[in-house]
């Protein structure tokens, strides 16, 4: 099993931060060109919801596994079928409060199974571009 991990800190407060992240149907927090949506309407945050990214031809579906707002976390998984060559996907954010600046630590981290010698390349795309994009646009969304 191969995992991708990343974190940075955003100039805003916890609370803030994650009320613009914790719902699962509003995905667009990061900047995603791809319309999401929720199936069956399902609300955003009941476990086992599931978001459809992207359009019928190549969308990715995701699940909502776990929500805490006690840990401020959440957990989703990528259903099979979804255009991605990796399997068993299931990645956490997490976010915490920086008490002595007033700041958020945010974490993004993702364990999954591919193809052998493609290890690097996909913890690579999560670790050093993905993951990176998605909290850069969080981190425009939520400081402007």
């Amino acid at each position: 099993m191969a995992n991708a991990y990343y974190s940075t800190v955003l100039a805003a407060a916890v609370d803030k931060v994650w009320a613009t992240m914790r719902d699962f149907s509003a995905y667009e927090w990061a900047g995603s060109e791809a319309n999401a949506a929720i199936e069956d309407g399902g609300r955003g945050d009941a476990v086992g919801t599931v978001r459809r990214i992207g359009d019928d031809d190549g969308a990715m579906r995701q699940r909502l596994v776990e929500l805490s707002d006690a840990d401020r976390s959440f957990t989703y998984e990528i259903l099979p079928g979804s255009p991605i060559e990796v399997d068993n996907y299931r990645a956490c954010l997490r976010v915490r409060p920086v008490v002595d600046t007033a700041q958020t630590f945010v974490e993004w981290s993702a364990t999954f199974d591919c193809a052998p010698g493609h290890a690097e390349h996909w913890q690579r795309f999560y670790a050093e571009d993905r993951f990176p994009t998605w909290l850069g646009a969080l981190r425009e969304r939520i400081t402007t």
